[in-house]
C-alpha cells in the first residue's frame, strides 16, 4: 500500500510546521502533546515568510 506524500503509517503526517506564535516560544508540554498525537512526525520551525532552515516543506501538513 502506498501512502500519500508527506504521510507516515496510520495517517500520521511526516512533518508538522510550527509557526511563530505570540509568546515566541513553544512550551515543552505542548510539544509533548503534539509528539504524542503524531508519533514519528518531524516538527519543523517555519518563519513568518514560510521558510524553513533545514527541512523540505513538501512533507509538512
Amino acid at each position: 500500500m502506498s501512502l500519500p506524500a508527506g504521510s507516515l503509517s496510520g495517517g500520521v503526517p511526516a512533518a508538522i510546521a510550527l509557526t511563530p506564535i505570540l509568546s515566541a516560544r513553544y512550551h515543552a508540554e505542548h510539544l509533548a502533546l503534539i509528539r504524542e498525537a503524531a508519533p514519528g512526525a518531524r516538527l519543523v520551525n517555519v518563519s513568518l515568510e514560510g521558510l524553513a532552515d533545514d527541512a523540505d516543506l513538501e512533507e509538512v501538513e
